[in-house]
């Protein structure tokens, strides 16, 4: 039988030991790996909402908006909008595309400062 706290708990603690890098990315200015870790940290505390909305283990994916409807979670157009731009960064980090490019620093300190309200409106709503 799945320890739902204890998954929560997981989930949660991970979302923060993925923001733990974000600060020495941004200082070197690699910026699509910061937004890696953003969209990391954002993506398993919708894990841990997932869990605690389902009582199931979350799935093996990636999609903030997918998480975020399985979490069953209103999101705001601005969440929405996040959402698919970190989404868009993680996959250059992972997999480096011509089409998407690098963000510069003013977008990516945006993004990542508004990744980390949105965890924080997450984290109380957990």
């Amino acid at each position: 039988m799945l320890d739902i706290e204890k998954q929560v708990t997981y989930w949660r603690e991970s979302s923060f030991r993925a923001f733990r890098s974000v600060p020495v990315l941004q200082q070197e200015g690699f910026w699509s790996e910061a937004l890696f870790w953003s969209h990391l940290a954002v993506e398993n505390l919708l894990k841990a909402h997932v869990v605690k909305a389902t009582r199931d283990t979350p799935p093996y994916i990636h999609k903030l908006l997918r998480l975020g409807e399985l979490a069953e979670i209103d999101l705001s157009a601005d969440q929405l909008q996040l959402c698919e731009e970190l989404s868009k960064y993680q996959r250059l980090a992972r997999y480096p595309d011509e089409a998407i490019q690098e963000p510069d620093a003013e977008l990516a300190r945006s993004l990542v400062h508004r990744a980390k309200e949105f965890h924080a409106w997450l984290l109380k709503r957990l």
